[in-house]
């Protein structure tokens, strides 16, 4: 499991105190310097596993599909990561990117 705060590229309108600016943007397929914010009153528990069960793609092949974006980990460390839950949040967003999640779903 990780805990998931949803990034948005559009500019709040009020100063919120759970709306915080975020130095770079994390989502791997976007410009780094693209301004963004975090939205910290939606946070989430998703599980990673689960979503890669639905897209039916193996350990193996998310270490292959990570390397394509300069992202290497064997089979075996994903494996552990995942099991232990020890990621980030901008290593979800890698992974999901890399699998072609352009949506998650929750259930």
């Amino acid at each position: 499991m990780v805990s998931v705060v949803p990034i948005s590229t559009t500019i709040p309108k009020h100063d919120l105190p759970f709306v915080v600016r975020l130095s770079k943007n994390y989502h791997p397929l976007e410009k780094d310097d693209l301004p963004c914010w975090a939205k910290c009153d939606m946070l989430m528990n998703i599980s990673r596993e689960a979503e890669l069960k639905r897209k039916g793609v193996t350990y193996a092949q998310l270490a292959e599909k990570l390397s394509g974006l300069d992202i290497y980990e064997t089979e075996r460390n994903l494996n552990n990561k995942i099991s232990r839950g020890g990621f980030s949040a901008a290593f979800l967003l890698q992974c999901l990117g890399a699998i072609g999640s352009r949506e998650l779903r929750l259930d």
